[in-house]
């Protein structure tokens, strides 16, 4: 079906304090003094992106993220933008381990007034040579994409199922050429912590997942997608970790460059350590001590064919059940570990808590100097 689109850039500013207030914000390129990189659709700047996590619903694990008004959302949004969001994604369906999924209509009726105070914002305008932000919308479901495309226009899809738990999402997403974010998961947020069986490893069997997918979402006219490990979704606390430090080679995989014989991480020694000593690669990147000389970004894949990865650990158990804590004073852990994905390989950080992400991506860009 032929639909029309609705650029949200030339969208007028709605009118109220909030709005206004955001539209200044948008219109002073305040929110990234980053240069935007090439003119195809979904390109992001040429740096590790912030996605802040806004939730309209009552049923998040953490609680700060929740916002049920449009005020509290509203204030959210701009709060995480004037903190430097590349990219708010909007939830309204829980599916943490254990949660019960609302329904269709229940979903949309919580996600129908802030996304028309989206379109109404003007949130991607943005001044010249300033990276506009992008809004992703945390569904698994084809109808939501089809009527949060008809209310904003283009968007990111950001799918915990892969396409897998509703068989039209591909299709659609392919059909609406949008920006897609496929997460590996098992089973239901009932049962995926029991599906945490990998006997070929977790990394392994993970790549795998992806390599499968691929060939789904070509078929659909997906090409370009980005890849969520599922941090936290049918893993143990030790598996998350494991696949954690596995990232580089999982990307190796994914993006069809799986060379490393002894399987270890690019830029992870054999005892599991960030190396920027020894020899490196002619472009200067992480390496693990070997003399490989091809050229080769930090990550240990070529630019050109490396896909794009998104790290969800944000206050998450694997965080704050080893360490006897809460989600609530998790922030120090989770920038810590935030920081690590990024030496790891991380393109995308989704989190509750922007400025310390973006500052984390700040320190990031000066240790890769």
């Amino acid at each position: 079906m032929q639909r029309n689109r609705t650029l949200l850039s030339n969208m007028q500013p709605a009118e109220g304090p909030a709005c206004g207030s955001m539209h200044n914000l948008l219109a002073n390129g305040s929110i990234h003094d980053f240069p935007a990189e090439g003119e195809a659709k979904g390109d992001m700047c040429n740096m590790p992106v912030v996605m802040g996590i806004i939730n309209v619903n009552e049923e998040s694990f953490y609680s700060a993220s929740r916002c049920s008004s449009l005020q509290s959302f509203s204030r959210q949004l701009e709060q995480m933008l004037s903190s430097g969001a590349g990219i708010i994604d909007i939830g309204a369906c829980s599916t943490r381990p254990g949660s019960t999924p609302i329904t269709l209509d229940q979903e949309w009726k919580l996600l129908k007034e802030p996304l028309e105070h989206v379109a109404k914002s003007g949130l991607c305008a943005a001044a010249a040579g300033v990276c506009p932000p992008r809004i992703s919308i945390d569904t698994f479901r084809s109808e939501i994409v089809r009527r949060a495309y008809d209310t904003i226009g283009d968007f990111i899809v950001n799918d915990i199922s892969a396409g897998e738990d509703d068989p039209q999402m591909l299709p659609v997403v392919g059909r609406l050429g949008l920006e897609y974010i496929a997460m590996h998961k098992r089973g239901t947020p009932s049962t995926m912590q029991q599906l945490c069986d990998y006997p070929r490893g977790v990394v392994q069997e993970v790549a795998e997942y992806f390599l499968k997918f691929e060939k789904r979402a070509a078929e659909c006219g997906i090409g370009n997608y980005i890849v969520d490990p599922g941090f936290g979704f049918a893993k143990s606390v030790e598996q998350n970790y494991e696949l954690f430090m596995g990232m580089p080679q999982l990307m190796d995989i994914v993006s069809g460059d799986a060379t490393q014989s002894d399987h270890t991480p690019a830029g992870i020694n054999s005892i599991g350590n960030i190396s920027n000593g020894g020899n490196t690669g002619k472009c200067g990147s992480i390496s693990n001590g070997s003399s490989n000389s091809s050229c080769s970004n930090a990550r240990g894949i070529s630019s050109s064919n490396r896909r794009r990865l998104l790290v969800g650990i944000s206050r998450k158990s694997m965080i704050y059940k080893p360490l006897g804590i809460t989600p609530e004073s998790s922030l120090c852990a989770t920038a810590a570990l935030n920081l690590q994905a990024l030496m790891l390989g991380a393109d995308i950080l989704r989190v509750h808590d922007v400025k310390e992400a973006v500052e984390c991506v700040k320190l990031y860009q000066l240790l890769k100097k």
